[in-house]
């Protein structure tokens, strides 16, 4: 069914009116490509991209980002723990800068942390090693990520602006430092929450290394996370700063679409958040269910022609 069916709140069949007051809403949005059931599909970005690589590997989607053989334990885990979601723009863009190799990792990333060190660029829960155990393990980790530039789609999902920097190196932290980070160097780390234009900036960053050094006919579907923020330290009530830091993010998502080729936006952010909260959330509001996740992907593999 053609968009301008779509257009009106309150009039029509498929008003949005009409379509709000069903229990699931999966809003229409334009396709600008389809793909082969066979193609290969790499999805990175917040907890919700492990959402969305879950449904999509029960469909036998061919997802080469999701790797339950890797000797690699993070990888090996990554979709029931998460431990290299990347929340922020900042760290997304940084992971796809170091795979194409255009930049390397700085090795005052590797930060030591009391008789081990931790690689600032993952999550604090990430094993702690001896130096030449992280520096081993980011370059296997930096050649899971190149995986994305051979891919036909890659699949990024955004999650927040509240971004901690280093100030040493400055890159962009996965996640707050943890407590015991901050109080051994607490000189170290500055939390800055990204602007429009500063998400804008790094999305077309990060679309430039995906056209420079991914496939030819490489397709781009981005996405918002739903899932709210855990904490702020925005110094506002949480709700504020989690509106703010949604609303930030979905501004540049569309600014950067309407302008770039073979990239469209895909409202699974829009489809949690109208869809009757009941079987959208788990008892905390912050988790979604399976359920929702599973329409919302099924929708998505349909439309791009990915279901065989």
């Amino acid at each position: 069914m053609p968009l301008t069916n779509y257009k009106s709140w309150s009039k029509g069949n498929s008003s949005a009116l009409e379509r709000i007051a069903a229990k699931t809403v999966i809003p229409a949005w334009e396709t600008s490509f389809t793909l082969s059931k066979n193609a290969n599909v790499f999805a990175l970005g917040s907890c919700f991209a492990r959402n969305i690589e879950k449904a999509l590997l029960s469909s036998k989607v061919n997802l080469s980002s999701a790797d339950r053989d890797s000797e690699i334990l993070e990888l090996k885990i990554n979709l029931l723990t998460g431990l290299l979601n990347k929340y922020n723009p900042v760290s997304i863009y940084q992971e796809l800068l170091w795979a194409s190799g255009k930049e390397i990792f700085p090795d005052r990333g590797f930060v030591r942390f009391g008789d081990k060190y931790c690689d600032l660029n993952l999550r604090n829960q990430a094993r702690k090693g001896t130096l030449e155990f992280v520096r081993q393990r980011h370059q296997q980790l930096r050649q899971y990520f190149a995986r994305a530039l051979a891919a036909d789609l890659v699949i990024i999902t955004f999650g927040m602006t509240e971004t901690w920097f280093d100030q040493e190196t400055n890159l962009a932290l996965a996640e707050a430092p943890s407590p015991r980070l901050v109080k051994e160097y607490p000189e170290r780390f500055v939390y800055r929450s990204l602007s429009h234009q500063q998400c804008l900036n790094t999305l077309k960053s990060t679309y430039a290394i995906l056209r420079e050094f991914g496939q030819p006919n490489l397709k781009i579907v981005v996405t918002l996370s739903p899932v709210p923020l855990e904490r702020t330290f925005s110094g506002q009530d949480i709700i504020v700063a989690n509106t703010m830091s949604k609303s930030t993010l979905r501004s540049a998502i569309g600014e950067f679409v309407t302008e770039t080729e073979n990239v469209d936006y895909f409202p699974s952010y829009e489809a949690a958040m109208l869809s009757d909260p009941n079987i959208v959330w788990m008892g905390d509001r912050r988790n979604v269910t399976d359920f929702i996740v599973t329409k919302i992907a099924s929708e998505f593999i349909n439309r791009y022609g990915l279901r065989g």
